[in-house]
């Protein structure tokens, strides 16, 4: 062969190589294109299921309270003493509604960070603790099973529901 001939087959072959390599990067474009509208769906997908999730169990939630007319209500004054309740058992239900909402809201966030989670956090302190602190019945049930981790929760949301309380109880302590 000729040395004219090896150079054109060469750069033919070089010619070929380089349009396969275009090829191959716009096929790979379109995939990873495609990959990321489905990674995008899926997490459009898993934050609407949150959301969905939290609805529901809200709905439940407020449901059960209406439908067992459980007595929700923090007393303004502390010294004052709340009436022993019947019906503990439906306060604890309504107490495990309320922290399982709570910690549907607690796992969203590692999804969705738009997620309103600083309403959920002052909706635990400015309601539920208290209403827990106050009711004799359902603080012991409080402290000894669910904050133990005797309970069906994440450790994750325990470690924070933990953290929160005790900061809680340094904050009236520091206040008294």
């Amino acid at each position: 062969m000729s040395a004219e001939l090896i150079l054109a087959l060469n750069a033919i072959t070089g010619m070929v190589i380089a349009a396969l390599t275009l090829l191959v990067v716009i096929i790979y474009g379109f995939q990873l294109r495609s990959m990321n509208r489905q990674i995008l769906e899926l997490q459009r997908s898993k934050i609407s299921g949150i959301h969905i999730d939290l609805a529901r169990q809200a709905e439940v939630t407020n449901e059960f309270f209406w439908q067992h007319k459980v007595r929700f209500a923090v007393l303004a004054d502390k010294s004052m003493q709340p009436e022993i309740r019947e019906e503990t058992s439906k306060e604890i239900i309504a107490l495990h509604y309320q922290l399982h909402l709570l910690q549907t809201a607690f796992r969203g966030l590692s999804i969705d960070d738009k997620l309103n989670w600083s309403g959920y956090e002052s909706w635990f302190k400015s309601i539920v603790y208290p209403w827990i602190c106050q009711n004799p019945e359902l603080l012991p049930f409080f402290t000894d099973q669910i904050l133990t981790g005797r309970d069906l929760f994440t450790r994750e949301f325990l470690d924070w529901l933990n953290k929160t309380v005790e900061a809680m109880k340094l904050e009236e302590f520091k206040g008294e």
